[in-house]
């Protein structure tokens, strides 16, 4: 549901999960009404403050080299940036 609102607010958006429960945080990635799912292994770690900073830095640095948004946020969050399951 909120995914599908805030997609009316531009071209793409990137719900993370970092904040639910379970192993795993999946984050969802909605380009063009397609929708992606993203998951990773939760982080277990008391050092939070600046990861969706760095997540977004990384994706908009990426971005210029790879072919769509999918893969820009993919190869952030498989270079280990990520806020999505930092607990």
């Amino acid at each position: 549901d909120q995914l599908g609102r805030r997609g009316r607010l531009g071209p793409g958006v990137l719900l993370t999960g970092g904040h639910l429960a379970g192993p795993q945080c999946v984050d969802l990635l909605q380009v063009d009404a397609r929708t992606t799912r993203l998951p990773a292994p939760r982080v277990v770690t008391r050092n939070t403050h600046g990861t969706g900073c760095t997540l977004s830095a990384a994706i908009a640095a990426l971005r210029p080299g790879r072919p769509d948004w999918t893969s820009a946020v993919r190869d952030a969050a498989s270079c280990g940036v990520s806020s999505a399951g930092v607990t």
